[in-house]
């Protein structure tokens, strides 16, 4: 009997499928063959959307230094070390300055280039940061994240402000579109009721 788990991947049949999440876990599957860096980098260049499980895998078969240098810097952890900002950019995330004080807060402000960063570490920095979430606008912000401050708004009973965040929420992945639709419904049905 044939067992597609076992079957080996070509990167014609890669090119073969639209882009979406199937080719991306083709795309994953293949990266664990043994490939060369020259097909680990054409098949990568594939990838719909952002994927940090797929990077990890092509980081591991590619030469691109650059891409290996951006790895590196993500997976910092003490963010303060770091001096370079393009690689301090790579490595904030706001776990890593959830439990920092307002001195090394400050520092990290000074430091970082992204004002949509900066405003992260700035609401941090306040004593109520769930309801601090509430007066920003999301216009500096990618689709994830304005669709997490729009459940935030729901959640305070924000519904204009929810659906505003929803608004700006323009996924890309089919299922992403899907649970911003499911909740822009709710709340249509919520503003009407």
């Amino acid at each position: 009997m044939f067992s597609y788990l076992n079957a080996k991947i070509t990167i014609n049949e890669i090119n073969s499928k639209p882009a979406g999440f199937a080719k991306n876990s083709m795309i994953w599957q293949y990266l664990k063959q043994d490939i060369s860096p020259f097909q680990a980098d054409k098949a990568y260049k594939q990838v719909d959307g952002k994927s940090n499980k797929l990077l990890y895998a092509y980081v591991k078969k590619t030469n691109n230094k650059e891409i290996k240098r951006k790895i590196s810097c993500m997976r910092k952890k003490d963010i303060l070390s770091i001096k370079d900002k393009d690689c301090l950019e790579l490595a904030f995330a706001p776990y890593k300055t959830l439990y920092f004080t307002a001195k090394q807060r400050k520092k990290i402000i000074l430091n970082l280039k992204s004002e949509s960063k900066k405003d992260i570490v700035k609401i941090q920095s306040e004593l109520c940061s769930e309801e601090s979430l509430l007066n920003l606008s999301g216009t500096k912000f990618n689709s994830q994240s304005n669709f997490y401050l729009a459940l935030n708004d729901l959640r305070h009973s924000n519904k204009e402000s929810a659906l505003s965040h929803f608004s700006l929420s323009k996924a890309k992945r089919i299922i992403n579109i899907d649970k911003n639709n499911f909740w822009i419904y709710q709340l249509f049905t919520f503003l009407i009721y």
